[in-house]
């Protein structure tokens, strides 16, 4: 009877251990898992960017039977006129570029006579604030302005463009296909 005794109590106290550990692991889960559901609701509201481009005023870019001329006469030749508004919720940042009109380069066939943007010189009137002539190059990745634009903000723009008096005998025959594009983004993100 003893032993029997024995084995008895050692199976209780097997049983009681194990309900202790599962009671001590069930009351750890609990210490370690709450849910709580707040009572206020939370918004979340985001804006929208909208640049409307309108060059509806001008002709396009044009260098037609264009030879090289000095920046006095450049800054003479009839400009590209557009207009970059914010229609957006938001302010946000711009750049603006030239880039070759790919598909007029194609449509003309003149892959094998594109002119050297290296041998172009611009100017960019800004709000009738006149900028500087420069070269326009690959330094800058043909970035002719960037900055912000406010809500309901508007900027208008006027873009000239010669071959430069540098450039010698190698323009004759060449073709410029060039456009502008416009980025935006949001403010607080960089390009």
């Amino acid at each position: 009877m003893n032993e029997k005794s024995n084995k008895r109590r050692v199976l209780i106290t097997t049983l009681m251990i194990l309900l202790a550990v599962i009671a001590l692991i069930g009351a750890t889960y609990a210490a370690f898992t709450y849910l709580g559901i707040g009572q206020k609701k939370n918004v979340i509201e985001t804006g929208d960017l909208r640049l409307k481009l309108d060059e509806s005023t001008s002709a396009g870019i044009s260098l037609d039977n264009a030879a090289p001329v000095s920046d006095a006469t450049g800054l003479t030749n009839t400009p590209y006129k557009f207009t970059l508004e914010n229609t957006g919720s938001l302010p946000m940042k711009y750049r603006i570029r030239i880039v070759e009109d790919t598909q007029a380069i194609t449509t003309d066939g003149c892959s094998d006579k594109k002119l050297d943007f290296a041998k172009l010189r611009y100017q960019i009137v800004k709000n009738s604030t006149a900028g500087s002539s420069l070269p326009l190059n690959n330094d800058s990745n043909y970035v002719i302005d960037e900055g912000t634009l406010a809500v309901n903000g508007k900027n208008t723009y006027e873009l000239r463009l010669w071959i430069a008096s540098t450039a010698g005998n190698e323009v004759s025959g060449k073709h410029f296909h060039g456009k502008i594009t416009v980025e935006a983004i949001q403010n607080n993100q960089d390009f």
